[in-house]
C-alpha cells in the first residue's frame, strides 16, 4: 500500500524519517510519499487524494477529524561560532541580531514560530527568508544571524552541522503538531496502523 502524507520538511526530517526507517523491517511492502504543504493541501485531503496531513493546529481543516501528535517547543539557533552562545542569549541580544525566517509556498505563508515572533518582536531585522526549515542551518553557518528552530530539528541539525541553540529567554507558546485525515477514513485499519507507528516514533 502507498500512503501519501502531507508534512513539512521539518516533520519529515525530525519524525517521519525515523518512522520510514522503522517500516523497512516492520512493513517492507509499504511505500510512503511525502508531500510538502501548500495552499491546496487541505483541498487534496478533503478530496481523498492525501491519506494524512501533519500540521500545526492553526492550519487544520475544520471539517475533518484531527488528533494531537505532539507538542513542540522552539529554540534560538545560530552558527556554533556565534559569540552569543558564549556570552548569553538574552532578549536584547536577540533583538540586536539579524534573523532568518521561514515562509513557505508560492503565497509565502509564515511559519508558526515566525508568526509568533512577529508579535513578540515586530522590529526584528530579517536578513534572509528561507522557503523550508531544513535550509536554515546553511543560512546561519559563518554568520552572526539567528533563527527560530523547532527543538527536535535543532537537536538533529546540531548532530551533523556546526549549529548551536539555546532556550528562548522569554515565554513562547508551544506548537501543537496535529494529525488530520478524511472523516471517511476514520475506521481505515491501514491508516490507523500508520498513525500508531508515527505516534510511537514521535
Amino acid at each position: 500500500r502507498t500512503f501519501r502524507v502531507v508534512a513539512s520538511d521539518y516533520v519529515v526530517a525530525a519524525v517521519l524519517a525515523d518512522a520510514a526507517r522503522r517500516l523497512v523491517t516492520v512493513a517492507p511492502g509499504v511505500r510512503l510519499e511525502f508531500v510538502l504543504p501548500d495552499e491546496v493541501a487541505a483541498e487534496r485531503l478533503e478530496r481523498g487524494e492525501m491519506d494524512l496531513m501533519i500540521t500545526p493546529a492553526e492550519f487544520l481543516v475544520e471539517s475533518q477529524p484531527s488528533e494531537l501528535l505532539y507538542e513542540e517547543s522552539h529554540v534560538v539557533a545560530g552558527c556554533r561560532e556565534n559569540p552569543i552562545f558564549r556570552t548569553g542569549v538574552t532578549a536584547a541580544a536577540i533583538s540586536a541580531a539579524g534573523h532568518v525566517m521561514v515562509s513557505m509556498g508560492p503565497h509565502r505563508v509564515t511559519s508558526f514560530g515566525d508568526r509568533q515572533m512577529e508579535q513578540i518582536a515586530p522590529d526584528r531585522r530579517i536578513e534572509a527568508v528561507a522557503s523550508s526549515f531544513t535550509v536554515l542551518p546553511w543560512l546561519l553557518i559563518g554568520t552572526q544571524r539567528l533563527a527560530l528552530m523547532h527543538s527536535r530539528l535543532a537537536v538533529l541539525m546540531a548532530q551533523h552541522l556546526p549549529i548551536a541553540f539555546a532556550p528562548l529567554p522569554f515565554p513562547f507558546p508551544m506548537m501543537r503538531e496535529m494529525l488530520q485525515y478524511h472523516r471517511a477514513r476514520s475506521a481505515d485499519e491501514g491508516l490507523r496502523w500508520l498513525i500508531s507507528e508515527i505516534c510511537d516514533v514521535a
